[in-house]
């Protein structure tokens, strides 16, 4: 796990792809990120909004995209993946996979990358 999470820290942008599973991430992607937070520090703080995140330990991090995909999806599902992600990771770009592979190229066009600072 060492040598992954240098890999993380060493990237400047790290893509999580995942299926949207009851507006949720699949319990794969959950278990990694809950294994990189050897990157941030071993206490919480609260943020502006009252929730709660781990203290960061580096100055940057690598940019962090979730993609969620899914055929079908209602449009309740796309906005509870967004909002419960957003909350839990505030320097996360989420995006929904609904489309063709030209609209995802398309939007992850527009995302700045590079690595990042602040809160996670």
């Amino acid at each position: 796990m060492r040598k992954i999470s240098q890999s993380f820290m060493d990237s400047d942008v790290v893509v999580y792809m995942s299926p949207v599973i009851f507006g949720h991430y699949s319990s794969n992607i959950k278990n990694i990120i809950d294994r990189l937070l050897q990157n941030e520090l071993p206490f919480m703080l609260t943020r502006s909004d009252g929730s709660t995140g781990n203290a960061v330990r580096y100055e940057e991090h690598p940019k962090q995209i979730v993609l969620g995909y899914g055929n079908q999806l209602s449009a309740e599902d796309v906005q509870l993946f967004k909002d419960i992600t957003m909350k839990h990771r505030k320097s996360f770009d989420v995006m929904v996979y609904q489309g063709t592979d030209g609209d995802i190229t398309e939007a992850l066009g527009r995302v700045k990358l590079g690595k990042v600072g602040g809160e996670l």
